[in-house]
């Protein structure tokens, strides 16, 4: 009894050295895994971050783009206006004006001149149905060389008011009435990335453009989704308008989620593989080593002739 006890405890030994070995792969395999999601989600921050910097920055850009296409395109028409008609209510009458201006405007309708009041003095659509409207527009393109409006009349209307140079007899603005939904077809042409376009002065989006989808004509006041979503709010100089660059986290989170997860299960996989290597090492490991007391056992000599005896 006295000889099995030195047995016992080493075998006892061997067991917890194998448990200690078996908590430190464990305990390995949990800070691999740790650190791989930690990986992933970091991985996951950065590509949200970056998205979210893309649709910022093409915002800008168009932005920058949609400003200077207006300011271009203002002075052009002014420059002709200037050429064609000297004397603006005897201008109108010219059959050409109206179409040098359309090259500029291809969904330009009329042209009207006003005076400093906003009164219509000359038009060369008769029965327009918007002089009640024009001082207040007037007033709200205020000493602005041309001024870029909104109204809903007729569908929609854009107005371009341009203002005559103070050197320049009469003094007065030109009018020019172009159809709404010509800015849709144009804006729809320029940014693939979320955006709206919104009248600042009475407080409504008059276009919008979400990632996937054609830009709206639908008129209506920006919604509390739409404010949430917007990262930036860009004036365009020259106009009662200001655009909204968009980004929908919840949508780039749901779109980058197919490509984490694959990650996700390829890292689950790995470290099942690595647990399953660590511990058929170690019992490997445990299988070959010797028991203590089969270690340290004397070898006994054979008996011989001499020691038959004692045998």
């Amino acid at each position: 009894m006295l000889k099995s006890l030195p047995s016992s405890l080493s075998h006892a030994a061997d067991g917890a050295r194998r448990g200690s070995v078996k908590g430190i792969l464990v305990a390995l395999v949990l800070v691999v895994l740790a650190l791989l999601l930690w990986q992933l989600r970091q991985e996951f921050q950065q590509a949200q971050d970056s998205e979210r910097q893309r649709s910022l920055e093409s915002g800008i850009q168009f932005a920058d783009h949609l400003a200077a296409s207006m300011d271009l395109k203002a002075h052009a028409a002014l420059a002709l206006l200037h050429q064609h008609a000297p004397q603006p209510q005897a201008g109108l009458d010219s059959p050409s004006l109206l179409g040098d201006l359309q090259r500029i405007y291809p969904s330009l309708h009329s042209l009207a001149w006003l005076d400093a009041q906003g009164r219509p003095l000359a038009d060369t659509q008769a029965a327009s149905g918007d002089a009640a409207v024009l001082p207040a527009l007037l007033r709200r393109a205020g000493d602005d060389p041309f001024h870029y409006l909104f109204a809903e009349t007729d569908g929609g209307t854009v107005y371009l008011l341009l203002r005559q140079s103070a050197a320049d007899q009469p003094n007065g603005h030109w009018l020019l009435r172009l159809s709404g939904d010509s800015m849709h077809r144009w804006l729809l042409q320029q940014n693939a990335h979320g955006w709206l376009l919104e009248d600042k002065v009475e407080q409504r989006v008059i276009a919008r453009r979400s990632q996937s989808a054609n830009p709206d004509p639908r008129i209506a006041p920006l919604s509390a989704e739409e404010r949430s979503l917007s990262i930036r709010v860009l004036p365009l100089p020259g106009s009662d308008w200001q655009l909204r660059a968009l980004f929908d986290a919840d949508k780039a989170r749901a779109a980058q989620w197919p490509a984490r997860s694959c990650c996700f299960s390829s890292a689950a996989c790995w470290c099942s593989a690595l647990w399953s290597v660590c511990c058929a090492n170690s019992t490997r490991c445990a299988n070959s080593t010797p028991p203590r007391d089969a270690r340290c056992a004397r070898p006994t000599a054979p008996c011989g002739p001499s020691r038959s005896a004692s045998c």
